[in-house]
């Protein structure tokens, strides 16, 4: 099983927030744009338990970042530092996950992730038969970004009707790429501040997506199902 350790002080920002990897002195390799918000939302999303480190954090914090981890990671067992390694791997499931990657066309939502809104966090999802107008999408990006932890979904753009593109955010870093098989293309990745990656061709990444924001935070899924229709 994997057992993922967060700090409660500092993840809810670092997931929200548009820092790259660089800008914390954390140099992985020369190519590496990642933010900080794309490694612990994906480190929380991969884990098939979580422990928490650090200072308990006040009531309602601890509520939402309780709400924000049983989103991204539905059915793992959440416990302190301290509380007992043993008792958090007993109470991992038999469905998790333990290291298995996940299929870009599969399920956008995985295992049974709370569908009400909790201390101000909500999962959202978005289906629709018509393709997305390029420009108009470009234009709603920042919008669709606020207050939101994590998104991810398959997507039909009007210009590019053949083409499946997987759309994936985590706090203020967004990236578009499009699936050519088993592998896709990586279009960009745009951070919160606007500076833009070069693509570069990786395995495929999975193509579902949360959102998770503060204040009034959203957990969403986004998708296009089918094509059909006029541009939306």
């Amino acid at each position: 099983a994997v057992i993922g350790c967060i700090d409660s002080d500092t993840w809810l920002a670092d997931a929200t927030g548009d820092d790259a990897l660089a800008d914390r002195g954390v140099v992985v390799g020369v190519d590496d744009e990642r933010t900080v918000a794309q490694v612990v939302v994906a480190q929380v999303e991969c884990s098939d338990a979580v422990m928490i480190a650090g200072p308990t954090v006040d009531s309602w914090e601890h509520a939402r970042l309780h709400a924000v981890l049983a989103r991204l990671a539905p059915g793992a067992p959440i416990g302190y530092l301290g509380s007992g390694a043993e008792m958090l791997l007993a109470a991992v499931p038999s469905t998790a996950r333990r290291g298995e990657s996940s299929d870009p066309h599969g399920p956008l939502l995985r295992g049974m992730p709370p569908l009400h809104g909790d201390a101000g966090v909500s999962l959202a999802e978005f289906e629709a038969e018509r393709p997305f107008h390029p420009v108009r999408l470009h234009e709603a990006i920042d919008v669709l970004l606020d207050g939101v932890v994590t998104a991810r979904g398959r997507v039909w753009v009007a210009t590019q009707p053949d083409e499946v593109l997987w759309v994936e955010s985590a706090g203020g870093g967004l990236q578009v790429g499009r699936h050519r098989g088993d592998r896709h293309v990586e279009d960009g990745h745009v951070r919160g501040d606007g500076q833009q990656g070069e693509g570069q061709r990786g395995q495929a990444e999975p193509a579902t997506r949360r959102v998770v924001g503060t204040h009034d935070m959203r957990v969403g899924v986004h998708r296009v199902a089918r094509r059909g229709g006029g541009a939306a």
